[in-house]
């Protein structure tokens, strides 16, 4: 009898073990499955040996079992066990019975709101890592407890019940049956219990799984919260149940107007990425709307948080780069040139930027010719205003302020012309202000003997003046009245000199001592006879000789053989000229010497004007008076000698 209650006793505790452990595992599956959000984390830390010294007080229904770990040889001596267990003989019924109470109890504890599974066997377990530390946790409840010390007076094994379970130092138990018969029965026994209590582990997963989702429904209601995580664990033997037991939703929340971030129950700060659009959070976690600045750089955000590209019409046009960071200074936007400042874009008006920029009213920079103000400027293809010289088919001028010179321009103590629209007057004649003057290649004004284009001399004066109506002041000497009828030749030159005004207190027969004889009668060596009285023959002096005596009182040039038009240009220049041609400019009376021909009908004047194709003469013989320009141009080419004096 007592063997037979033996075996039974061993069999139920052997069935319990594996009841319970199936149960626990049962839980664990369906609460990390269930979807819930709720995590199960299952520790082992496996025994160091096989034998241990481990005390365990299983009470179920009835029946009190104390189980030592024992060698297989001490197995006859468990006398204590059979004192202690009581009057039930049925085991089977005892064994199925507490399985399903311990299975029951243990699902239904595993799914409470607190997260913690409990057994009501109120065992406590204690447990040594490798490393030494200790995990312990108390499991049960207070009537539970009381319910099994109640149970427990009479037996000498007894838990202590001063605390909330059996303090058990082992992970599993290592109780050796010694027969196979034993372990027969045990498996019959086990099966038959196993089947009865998987229903009572599937409703009680059921439950925990309803308790899990209604958990997890509260731990959402909070969306503007930030995630807090509760977790509970247990350990039950040497495993480890942690549980969860709120979360935050992931994705957009709204709070109080403002929108927020979670991801992966974390609230995003910083640059975020989602769904391929880039977002800014600041340090609370609020979405960024409208201007914001990050790492010196300034962004502008919708009113729907997406970032700010390419221009933007804000209070002013802005640009942002493909970052979203504000751009400032130049911009080329494969269209055209662009400055922005802080406050965007430059429109209408000007901007030094290093040098004078002008920004067109929709923004982009000018280029080319500008007409502002009464103003012309000319901006390079870069935009930057032009000062001093510039080529635009023709050369232009501009001022320090890049405004367009007009008129007459002095640069670097050189006169230049430019006109409005024809630009700077180059190797060519000029009509201004109701006078002539050249330019010569490069745009600088002539003064003095200049060729003009055509090859050909002109005479300008100091202020770059060509005088087409020259007029000398030259006074008139009349050499009748100083007694020298054949004195012409002297008086025309003093009247040259006196209008170049030399020798303006010299009168004629003064000056006339002074002129150069002939030895010979030769008149290009000097005077042929006397100039004060009529031999009724030729009595001269040619240029060839009279330049000489000229020039002891200034310039004189022997201008024989030019044309008429280069006679002109000495009068231009205020040179008069002394001209050999016939009285009154009528045909010339050739008659030839041995020294070479001459008109019979010879007489000298100073020619000191011309205007309107005529010449102007003062004759010493008939006075100051104007010879049409075809009369005069006969006799000059006929004879074709003169001397230009200055």
């Amino acid at each position: 009898m007592k063997s037979k209650l033996r075996n039974s006793v061993l069999l139920s505790v052997s069935t319990l073990t594996i009841l319970l452990s199936l149960s626990i595992n049962q839980a664990q599956a369906q609460t990390a499955n269930d979807g819930s959000g709720i995590s199960i984390s299952v520790a082992t830390n496996s025994a160091s040996s096989v034998k241990h010294d481990t005390s365990q007080n299983i009470q179920s229904g009835d029946t009190s079992v104390a189980v030592s770990d024992t060698k297989t040889s001490d197995i006859s001596k468990t006398t204590d066990v059979e004192k202690a267990s009581s009057a039930n003989a049925d085991s089977s019924e005892v064994t199925s019975g507490s399985a399903k109470d311990v299975a029951s109890q243990a699902s239904v504890q595993s799914a409470s709101p607190s997260g913690i599974s409990k057994i009501n066997s109120g065992v406590q377990s204690s447990t040594t890592s490798d490393k030494g530390s200790s995990v312990s946790s108390n499991v049960g409840s207070s009537q539970n407890k009381n319910s099994l010390a109640s149970e427990q007076n009479s037996q000498s094994s007894a838990v202590d019940s001063t605390k909330e379970g059996t303090n058990t130092s082992t992970a599993k138990s290592n109780t050796s049956f010694g027969t196979d018969s034993d372990s027969a029965n045990a498996t019959s026994i086990a099966a038959t219990s196993t089947s009865n209590s998987k229903a009572s582990n599937a409703e009680s997963v059921n439950s925990a799984q309803s308790n899990a989702e209604s958990l997890s429904s509260n731990a959402s209601s909070d969306s503007s919260s930030e995630t807090s995580k509760v977790a509970a664990s247990v350990n039950l033997g040497q495993e480890e149940i942690v549980m969860p037991v709120a979360s935050h939703n992931d994705g957009w929340s709204s709070n109080n107007g403002k929108w927020n971030y979670y991801l992966n129950n974390n609230l995003q700060t910083g640059w975020q990425k989602i769904n391929d659009t880039w977002y800014y959070f600041d340090q609370n976690g609020q979405l960024a709307n409208q201007w914001f600045k990050d790492n010196n750089q300034y962004y502008y955000m919708t009113d729907w948080g997406m970032l700010h590209t390419g221009w933007s019409k804000l209070d002013n046009w802005y640009y942002f780069n493909w970052g979203g960071d504000m751009k400032t200074g130049w911009l080329n936007d494969s269209s055209n040139w662009y400055y922005l400042g802080n406050w965007g874009m430059y429109n209408s008006g000007w901007s030094w930027q290093n040098a004078w920029y002008y920004f067109q009213n929709w923004g982009g920079m000018a280029t080319g010719w500008l007409h502002d103000n009464g103003s012309l400027y000319y901006l390079t293809n870069y935009g930057a205003v032009t000062n001093g010289w510039a080529k635009d088919g023709s050369w232009y001028y501009f001022y320090p302020s890049g405004a367009m010179a007009t008129g007459w321009v002095n640069d670097n103590n050189t006169w230049y012309w430019v006109d409005y629209w024809a630009g700077m007057s180059n190797y060519q004649w000029s009509w201004i202000n109701g006078a002539y003057y050249y330019f010569n290649w490069g745009g600088a004004m002539a003064t003095g003997w200049n060729k003009d284009n055509t090859n050909t001399w002109y005479f300008l004066d100091s202020n770059g003046v060509w005088n087409p109506s020259p007029w000398i002041n030259v006074p008139f000497i009349d050499q009748m009245a100083w007694g020298a009828p054949e004195g012409c030749e002297g008086a025309s030159l003093l009247e040259a000199l006196h209008g170049k005004g030399l020798l303006t207190g010299t009168n004629l027969p003064q000056f006339l001592k002074s002129m150069p004889y002939s030895s010979n009668g030769d008149p290009n060596n000097g005077f042929e006879g006397t100039p004060y009285a009529y031999r009724y023959d030729v009595e001269t002096i040619y240029p060839k000789a009279l330049t000489p005596w000229a020039q002891q009182y200034t310039n004189a040039e022997n201008i024989s053989g030019q044309s008429a038009a280069y006679l002109r240009e000495e009068l231009r220049a205020g040179r008069p000229v002394v001209m050999w041609t016939t009285q009154h400019f009528v045909a010339p009376q050739w008659k030839h010497y041995w020294w070479g021909w001459t008109p019979f009908n010879l007489h000298v004047v100073c020619v000191n004007g011309y205007s309107n194709g005529s010449y102007h003469v003062a004759d010493p013989w008939l006075g100051n008076f104007w010879v049409d320009g075809g009369t005069f141009e006969s006799i000059w080419n006929a004879i074709d000698l003169g001397v230009a004096i200055g």
